[in-house]
Protein backbone atom coordinates (compact mmCIF):
# COMPACT_ATOMS: atom_id res chain seq x y z
CA UNK A 1 0.00 0.00 0.00
CA UNK A 2 2.95 2.46 0.65
CA UNK A 3 3.89 1.68 -2.64
CA UNK A 4 1.20 2.50 -4.23
CA UNK A 5 0.90 5.80 -2.53
CA UNK A 6 4.22 6.66 -3.27
CA UNK A 7 3.65 5.89 -7.20
CA UNK A 8 0.51 7.85 -7.41
CA UNK A 9 2.26 10.64 -5.75
CA UNK A 10 5.68 10.48 -7.39
CA UNK A 11 4.11 12.51 -10.21
CA UNK A 12 2.69 15.50 -8.09
CA UNK A 13 5.87 15.81 -6.25
CA UNK A 14 8.40 15.55 -9.82
CA UNK A 15 5.94 18.44 -11.31
CA UNK A 16 5.44 20.57 -8.28
CA UNK A 17 9.30 20.70 -7.87
CA UNK A 18 10.15 21.40 -11.33
CA UNK A 19 7.70 24.38 -11.03
CA UNK A 20 9.39 25.52 -7.95
CA UNK A 21 12.66 25.17 -9.86
CA UNK A 22 11.12 27.29 -12.94
CA UNK A 23 10.19 29.90 -10.13
CA UNK A 24 13.59 30.32 -8.22
CA UNK A 25 15.48 30.77 -11.72
CA UNK A 26 13.83 34.24 -11.52
CA UNK A 27 17.12 36.94 -11.53
CA UNK A 28 15.82 39.33 -9.30
CA UNK A 29 16.74 38.35 -5.51
CA UNK A 30 13.75 37.68 -2.92
CA UNK A 31 11.14 38.05 -5.72
CA UNK A 32 10.18 34.50 -5.61
CA UNK A 33 10.10 33.51 -2.34
CA UNK A 34 5.96 33.99 -2.48
CA UNK A 35 5.70 32.22 -5.56
CA UNK A 36 8.08 28.79 -4.11
CA UNK A 37 5.90 28.94 -1.24
CA UNK A 38 2.81 28.91 -2.42
CA UNK A 39 3.66 26.02 -5.21
CA UNK A 40 5.22 24.21 -2.49
CA UNK A 41 1.54 24.67 0.15
CA UNK A 42 0.13 23.53 -2.44
CA UNK A 43 1.76 20.71 -3.12
CA UNK A 44 1.16 20.47 0.33
CA UNK A 45 -2.45 20.31 0.08
CA UNK A 46 -2.57 18.43 -2.92
CA UNK A 47 -0.66 15.05 -1.48
CA UNK A 48 -3.31 15.37 1.94
CA UNK A 49 -5.68 14.82 -0.36
CA UNK A 50 -3.95 12.09 -1.88
CA UNK A 51 -3.32 10.61 1.12
CA UNK A 52 -6.91 11.57 2.18
CA UNK A 53 -5.89 13.30 5.20
CA UNK A 54 -7.79 16.64 6.40
CA UNK A 55 -6.20 19.55 3.72
CA UNK A 56 -6.57 22.61 6.40
CA UNK A 57 -4.02 25.35 7.24
CA UNK A 58 -4.10 23.62 10.71
CA UNK A 59 -2.46 20.44 9.06
CA UNK A 60 0.24 22.51 6.93
CA UNK A 61 1.33 24.15 10.39
CA UNK A 62 1.96 20.43 11.91
CA UNK A 63 4.18 19.68 9.10
CA UNK A 64 5.92 23.18 8.13
CA UNK A 65 6.04 24.16 12.11
CA UNK A 66 9.27 22.46 12.81
CA UNK A 67 10.81 23.11 9.38
CA UNK A 68 10.22 26.30 9.54
CA UNK A 69 13.64 27.72 10.93
CA UNK A 70 15.23 25.73 8.30
CA UNK A 71 13.55 26.35 5.64
CA UNK A 72 13.94 30.19 6.05
CA UNK A 73 17.72 29.42 6.66
CA UNK A 74 17.55 27.74 3.18
CA UNK A 75 15.54 30.63 1.61
CA UNK A 76 18.25 33.22 2.29
CA UNK A 77 20.88 31.07 1.11
CA UNK A 78 19.08 30.26 -2.22
CA UNK A 79 18.61 33.76 -2.76
CA UNK A 80 22.39 34.84 -1.41
CA UNK A 81 23.55 32.88 -4.70
CA UNK A 82 21.40 34.60 -7.06
CA UNK A 83 23.94 37.45 -6.48
CA UNK A 84 26.78 35.10 -8.70
CA UNK A 85 25.52 35.41 -12.03
CA UNK A 86 24.35 32.51 -14.13
CA UNK A 87 25.82 30.09 -12.02
CA UNK A 88 23.70 31.64 -8.93
CA UNK A 89 20.77 31.12 -10.77
CA UNK A 90 21.03 27.33 -12.04
CA UNK A 91 22.03 26.88 -8.46
CA UNK A 92 19.17 28.43 -7.00
CA UNK A 93 17.04 26.49 -9.15
CA UNK A 94 17.93 23.35 -8.41
CA UNK A 95 18.15 24.15 -4.43
CA UNK A 96 14.18 24.60 -4.80
CA UNK A 97 13.58 21.90 -6.52
CA UNK A 98 15.95 19.51 -4.12
CA UNK A 99 13.72 21.62 -1.04
CA UNK A 100 10.29 20.74 -3.08
CA UNK A 101 11.17 17.52 -3.84
CA UNK A 102 12.73 17.13 -0.46
CA UNK A 103 9.13 18.65 1.38
CA UNK A 104 7.22 16.20 -0.72
CA UNK A 105 9.15 13.51 0.19
CA UNK A 106 8.60 14.61 4.17
CA UNK A 107 5.10 14.92 3.39
CA UNK A 108 4.39 11.36 1.98
CA UNK A 109 6.07 9.85 5.16
CA UNK A 110 3.74 12.46 7.80
CA UNK A 111 0.70 11.35 5.91
CA UNK A 112 1.53 7.74 5.89
CA UNK A 113 1.94 7.48 9.44
CA UNK A 114 -1.37 9.24 9.99
CA UNK A 115 -2.67 6.94 7.43
CA UNK A 116 -1.43 3.98 9.77
CA UNK A 117 -2.85 5.34 12.67
CA UNK A 118 0.44 7.25 14.18
CA UNK A 119 0.95 10.78 14.82
CA UNK A 120 4.59 11.45 14.17
CA UNK A 121 6.62 13.91 16.97
CA UNK A 122 7.43 17.33 15.64
CA UNK A 123 11.01 16.02 16.57
CA UNK A 124 10.15 13.26 14.23
CA UNK A 125 9.04 15.53 11.52
CA UNK A 126 12.25 17.60 11.71
CA UNK A 127 14.30 14.87 11.82
CA UNK A 128 12.67 13.54 8.60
Amino acid sequence: LRDLHMRRTAPYIAAYSLAAASAAAVPVPWVDIPVVLGIQSTMVYQLARLYGQPADAAELWKIAGPLAGSLLARFAVRELLKMVPLVGLAANAALAYAYTFGLGQACCWYYGQLRDGHLPAAADVKRV
